[in-house]
């Protein structure tokens, strides 16, 4: 950020009230039937044309300083120029305002440096000149006044800007500092343009320390050369962001290959000064290398999972079909007709059989779980709960259902998982219990060490109970035996199920026991602010 910048405003308004005491003066001064008038006139017209061009320059941003440099030099000379044809073609009144015009023209040029003891010395010397040229005049004292007011204001509105320059100045330096000593790679640029004012290329201003680190390139070779000198090789598309950054004043933030370099970058660009614009960025080639090789072990495991899918469905198929057969037979044989050791061995072997089916039933469940798609919605855990438990209050089981937290809690679920779930839960709990009662607790809380809510959602059961070293075979699918006597064949899906649904929606399910009091199975839900 230059001083230039604060400028512009101090010599707008010094131009508009330029314009403003030119009108003034001249109709103060104007007399009839002077044979010069007409003529300056013309000259006017030009002053105030210049005027115009340079005010409406300073709104122009692609302008740099060094045109409206150009355009006050040429003010300066017209006003010179018209002050001697009016001093030369003896029309007195056209003397005191072109001095002063003169004055403020100097004053306008020396305003874009700070310098304001010039502007001290310009401000004392106007009054004698103006006072010798407007002795004979009856009106000197409002010309006197009108000018006076002008460079006054003029300067004290320099000695303002000065004080905002000042503190920018303080804050933008310990901005530079930490940009230029920031881990991130900071560079400030210039775009070029060419003569149809298209974008062609770009200059280093500054660079910091992590650039050179990043880009091997040294800050003191670069600064004041050109992007295409150093890095001739640089794609076209970096200078298209660029330009549209500087020109649109814009931002912009993109991840792209530089040739040069052979790496990809993640670079954001702001626009700063008229035509110059701020990039930091960074190497993200390896980030990216390794987000392409997670997608490529992502598809490979789908595959290998679609793969898993076909070879269980054609498993699933092989086995239903002799199966059933066999079963079909088996219910053909008259039992009574076996003896006493052989009615053990079909009972067993029927037995065995059923368990197989079961098994079957759940690989079929299980590939349905592997294509499910979730839905995720907003629900009323404790709502849901109350009304799917209305179902089993007309076989006479006694189900409460107790909330620690606010019962108007919504938590974001999947609605289809959570129901089936909960209804193994409680069928599980029915066929184990002793009284004929079933308690279910929903507990809301807050792990203060990874910063994530859970949901707990626990079914108790007052049953026998199960042994602590066979509780770590529960969720085990195909380790039936010790368990055959607790667990009843079920049409629904199994509790190894129910742990597998929980956990493809990043949920889990646990259990605990205790002999001769109950078991209880606990669904543990993340509560998603979404």
């Amino acid at each position: 950020m230059t001083y230039w910048k604060y400028r512009e405003s101090s010599l707008r308004f010094i131009n508009i009230a330029y314009i403003i005491v030119y009108f003034v003066l001249v109709g103060l001064y104007k007399t009839t039937g002077d044979s010069h008038f007409f003529f300056n006139i013309y000259v006017n017209i030009a002053i105030l044309s210049v005027l115009a061009i340079v005010l409406a320059s300073s709104y122009v941003k692609a302008w740099t300083e060094k045109y409206q440099l150009r355009l006050n030099y040429i003010l300066w000379t017209v006003t010179i120029i018209s002050t001697v044809i009016a001093y030369y073609s003896r029309s007195d009144m056209y003397i005191t305002s072109h001095l002063i015009l003169l004055l403020i023209s100097i004053y306008s040029l020396y305003s874009r440096s700070r310098m304001k003891n010039y502007i001290l010395i310009y401000l004392i010397l106007v009054l004698p000149f103006a006072l010798i040229s407007e002795v004979d005049f009856d009106r000197k004292l409002t010309s006197i006044s009108a000018m006076i007011v002008v460079l006054t204001m003029a300067y004290v509105r320099g000695i303002y800007d000065e004080h905002i320059y000042n503190a920018y100045a303080d804050t933008n330096q310990s901005q530079n500092m930490l940009l230029m000593n920031a881990q991130e790679a900071f560079a400030l640029h210039r775009i070029v343009l060419d003569d149809s004012g298209n974008p062609v290329d770009y200059i280093y201003l500054a660079v910091n320390a992590a650039f050179e680190k990043i880009t091997g390139l040294n800050g003191a070779d670069i600064i004041g050369k050109t992007v295409l000198e150093v890095l001739p090789d640089t794609e076209n598309y970096w200078i298209d962001i660029f330009g549209e950054v500087a020109l649109e004043r814009i931002s912009r933030s993109v991840v792209n290959y530089s040739k040069a370099f052979g790496k990809y970058y993640e670079v954001r660009a702001y626009p700063t000064e008229n035509l110059e614009f701020a990039v930091l960025f960074m190497d993200v080639t390896e980030r990216l290398h390794n987000e392409n090789k997670l997608k490529h072990a992502m598809k490979q495991s789908d595959n290998a999972n679609q793969l898993k899918t076909q070879f269980l469905k054609d498993i699933n198929h092989r086995l239903r079909t002799p199966l059933n057969g066999m079963m079909g037979m088996m219910q053909l044989i008259d039992i009574s007709e076996v003896g006493q050791y052989n009615r053990e061995l079909f009972e067993a072997m029927v037995l065995e059989m059923k368990h197989t089916r079961n098994i079957i039933n759940q690989i079929s469940k299980y590939i349905d779980i592997q294509g499910m798609d979730f839905e995720y919605t907003h629900n009323n855990v404790y709502n849901l709960v109350k009304d799917e438990v209305k179902n089993y209050y007309i076989d006479g089981l006694d189900i409460k259902v107790e909330q620690s937290e606010d019962k108007d809690l919504e938590i974001f679920i999947e609605k289809k998982v959570f129901l089936s779930v909960l209804r193994e839960l409680v069928v599980n709990a029915k066929n184990h219990t002793s009284n004929n009662k079933v308690q279910i607790k929903l507990q809301y809380q807050h792990n203060r060490e990874n910063q994530i809510s859970y949901m707990r959602i626990t079914v108790i059961d007052y049953g026998k109970g199960i042994e602590k070293d066979r509780l770590k075979y529960i969720f085990n699918e195909f380790y039936h035996h010790d368990f055959i006597h607790i667990y009843k064949e079920s049409d629904s899906i199994s509790i190894p199920m129910c742990k597998q649904m929980l956990l493809c929606c990043g949920g889990d399910l646990i259990v605990e026991s205790v002999l001769n009091y109950g078991t209880s199975f606990t669904m543990i839900l993340p509560v998603y602010n979404i």
